[in-house]
């Protein structure tokens, strides 16, 4: 009777373990939104047609000026999705890639990837609504 009353816990811990586990696992995942930083390795295996894409630094000045301004975009539209690559976290020869895949040639760099996958470049100043018009001119392709 005594090994019964100890395995009865232990039963109860492992079926609750088992069902957070499968839970979990089972569960739809959240779209995502806002800010997303990709790695490397992760902007290569993605898809990224009909998506935004930022190239930029933690220690540059502009950058700070860009996301001030993209942060207000994000309160307006919690729905958008920009995907981000901190190039401070690059080895030489990815940022070599990249200047190759994606024409970066400083940051910030803003730009949206078509369903074709070409590359829609932002030239323009880091003001709201300069960043404004490009993401709205873009989500309408």
């Amino acid at each position: 009777m005594k090994k019964i009353k100890r395995i009865i816990p232990i039963i109860f811990v492992l079926a609750l373990l088992l069902s957070t586990y499968v839970f979990a696992h089972n569960s739809v995942p959240q779209q995502q939104t806002g800010l997303v930083e990709l790695t490397y390795q992760e902007l290569l295996d993605n898809d990224l047609a009909e998506n935004y894409l930022v190239f930029s630094r933690d220690d540059c000045p502009h950058c700070v000026k860009f996301y001030e301004e993209l942060d207000k975009i994000f309160e307006e539209d919690p729905e958008l999705l920009v995907y981000y690559v901190d190039t401070n976290k690059l080895s030489r020869a990815e940022k070599d890639d990249i200047r190759e895949l994606y024409e970066v040639y400083y940051v910030p760099t803003f730009l949206y990837v078509t369903k074709e996958n070409q590359k829609v470049m932002y030239f323009g100043e880091n003001d709201y609504a300069s960043i404004k018009e490009f993401i709205s001119e873009n989500s309408k392709q």
